[in-house]
């Protein structure tokens, strides 16, 4: 049985200073049970959502209009965007002053003092780095000529801060880059148009908040040439580069040839100083995934993958390059043979640094596709069961033992260190089929130390949790160890299934769209004064975690969230999440419609509920907030005016009522 709350419901008001004020219910309480399908106890669930009289949660509106796509930025209580204009204003405003109203300009608010601030540029990206705001600008699209040299075809970085208010010319940037740039804490890495040569050099230059307006150029390891690397990622202050030896002319990952175009380079951004090096290996696109989890001040464990074809076209998954039992008993007689995969490799990389010889990036041989994990010394990919066209597959094995091969099923090894043998767990029973849910996780997560996957049933062809139907999709986790463990699927005596996950950036907590199917009753039947609904077609947001022991926990709330698009994020001790009214079949707005999609927040240390604004049905997270920080001052989000209310409201005040504008709030 499920325990519900009954509050009474208020609707969302719109106040017509350009602002709107969150919804003051507490209509559901934040559930703690392990899995919400036993009696949920609120207790241990309880933070408070801040004083009446404070502008915490209040949510703010902006004077400018914006696209679906817009880039928001965020540090600190400063928020910057990219304002449409077009739909801002009748007949639209040219708010960078070239005569058009066709750009992404760039606007500004403080979100504690509320001043807000055309920047007057248009601009493609934008990023903080401290309180300076970098921008990548094409002239073209601005109208100006913002490097002096009599034509406006190049693309530049233009600085501008709220102390410094006239927007300033850095650099121009190379074209060949993108992402141009990258922020991590103090210090931004961007790829220089300047002409570099001699050793030890790269087009790539850091700039240091402190000295907002003065590049210092990148170092590298290679003694024989300059290096003009691409960015590709950071995470967690690690810099993965992309090196192209048709643009350097030579070969950079020693397989005899020079036409790689996307050889591995990292750059450590947390040390001032230091170099750009080359791994030596090919990447399979810019797109690949890529993963550095933080170990400490300046050492990451590293994971990419390698293309075959590219790399010297060999066959990296070859059962005689590991030990005897690295391959999977099902697997014998059934290896791959072809040089078109992706191959996982690691790295450790203090100890790459100190000594690339004894402690090299390793070759799992695990052929992965879409993600690649690292949890508790172990990295985890998408392995697909046999090759398509012949590539991207492990040979044609049926690894998870289910009757065909065609399966993405998660693999995963240990992180040895120097040269001990790769032993990933074989056992059919480990091996399951994933399921490509929305999210970006593609059915793997990491939270804490462990994995968490999301199994296909039909896929794997297994009945998990009993029911003789093999026809969800059910989260799992693993503690991963040297002694092989099987993966936990009932949780405090519930399966739970998922229709969309996704990672936070502590990875503390997933953000999790729970299926009611699974459990086989309705999880949002609401109260008489505010019905919900009894079908088994939704799903209701969960934030899961390991609070303690080895229980997976998945507090959550007894309301559907938008099945589209939740866009569930964990911050500041809140979970944040969009709720479409169609869904939960309850008007939370109050305008007698159930058209509208609804910004909701759930307190974890009070168990408590609050609206947060009409949000709107794009496909992004509910709330945009600054991902470098673990206590961020304020939060963004976009709202749609069409549904404010019966007939929409003016929130910009452009005389219309048909814009999509960027609001705001501070967490305290």
């Amino acid at each position: 049985m499920i325990h519900i709350e009954n509050h009474s419901v208020q609707s969302i008001r719109v106040e017509p200073a350009r602002t709107s004020r969150e919804g003051r219910t507490r209509p559901l309480f934040l559930l703690c049970a392990g899995a919400l399908i036993a009696a949920a106890s609120l207790s241990g669930c309880g933070s408070s959502s801040g004083s009446s009289n404070s502008d915490a949660f209040h949510v703010h509106g902006t004077q400018w209009s914006v696209g679906g796509n817009t880039k928001v930025a965020i540090a600190g209580f400063n928020i910057a965007w990219l304002a449409d204009e077009a739909t801002t204003g009748a007949g639209g405003t040219d708010l960078n002053g070239d005569g058009d109203k066709i750009d992404a300009s760039v606007v500004f608010v403080n979100a504690t003092s509320k001043t807000q601030a055309n920047v007057g540029v248009a601009a493609t990206d934008l990023v903080w780095v401290g309180a300076e705001l970098y921008m990548v600008v094409s002239e073209a699209l601005d109208g100006r000529d913002w490097n002096a040299d009599a034509d406006m075809t190049d693309t530049v970085l233009v600085h501008w801060s709220f102390a410094n208010q006239t927007p300033v010319f850095v650099d121009e940037l190379s074209t060949a880059s993108s992402p141009r740039f990258i922020a991590s804490g103090t210090r931004l890495v961007y790829a220089s148009a300047a002409t570099v040569t001699g050793a030890n050099v790269s087009s790539l230059r850091t700039i240091e908040a402190a000295d907002p307006l003065t590049p210092v150029t990148v170092t590298t390891d290679d003694a024989v040439a300059a290096l003009h690397p691409v960015i590709l990622k950071a995470d967690e202050g690690l810099v993965f580069l992309g090196l192209s030896e048709v643009t350097e002319a030579r070969d950079l990952n020693g397989d005899g040839d020079s036409t790689d175009t996307l050889v591995l380079a990292l750059l450590d951004l947390r040390t001032a100083a230091a170099p750009v090096r080359n791994v030596g290996l090919a990447l399979p696109s810019a797109s690949s995934p890529l993963r550095a989890r933080s170990v400490g001040s300046a050492d990451w464990q590293v994971g990419f993958l390698v293309h075959e074809a590219d790399q010297g076209n060999t066959n990296l998954n070859d059962p005689t390059l590991f030990s005897p039992t690295w391959q999977a008993t099902q697997c014998i007689g059934a290896g791959d043979v072809d040089t078109n995969d992706d191959i996982v490799f690691y790295l450790r990389f203090a100890a790459w640094v100190a000594n690339p010889i004894t402690d090299p990036p390793r070759n799992t041989g695990l052929v992965g596709v879409d993600r690649i994990a690292i949890a508790n010394g172990f990295i985890a990919t998408i392995t697909p069961e046999s090759s398509s066209n012949g590539t991207l597959g492990e040979g044609t094995c049926d690894l998870n033992g289910d009757g065909d091969k065609t399966d993405r099923v998660v693999r995963w090894t240990q992180m040895v260190t120097g040269t001990a043998p790769i032993l990933p767990p074989n056992a059919v029973a480990n091996i399951h089929a994933l399921d490509d849910l929305p999210g970006g996780t593609h059915g793997i997560a990491e939270l804490q130390d462990r994995f968490v996957i999301v199994v296909d049933e039909a896929a794997d062809n297994l009945d998990i949790n009993g029911d003789s139907l093999k026809t969800f999709d059910l989260a799992g986790w693993i503690l991963p160890a040297t002694t092989p463990t099987a993966w936990t699927f009932l949780h405090s005596g519930n399966y739970v299934g998922a229709s969309w996950m996704t990672e936070m950036p502590n990875r503390a907590n997933l953000g999790l769209a729970l299926q009611e199917s699974v459990g086989g009753m309705s999880l949002n039947p609401g109260s008489t004064g505010a019905p919900g609904d009894s079908d088994l077609l939704d799903s209701i947001p969960t934030f899961p975690t390991f609070s303690s022991g080895s229980t997976l926990r998945f507090p959550g709330v007894l309301i559907a969230v938008d099945p589209a698009q939740p866009g569930i994020v964990v911050t500041s001790g809140f979970g944040y999440y969009r709720v479409a009214e169609s869904a939960d079949n309850r008007d939370w707005s109050g305008d007698g419609q159930l058209n509208d999609h609804i910004c909701f927040r759930s307190s974890f240390s009070q168990g408590t509920t609050n609206t947060n604004g009409i949000s709107s049905a794009l496909n992004r997270p509910v709330i945009e907030v600054d991902p470098q920080s673990s206590a961020p001052g304020c939060a963004a989000m976009i709202t749609d005016e069409t549904n404010q209310g019966v007939g929409g409201f003016d929130i910009n005040g452009d005389g219309d009522k048909t814009d999509l504008v960027l609001q705001y709030f501070v967490f305290h």
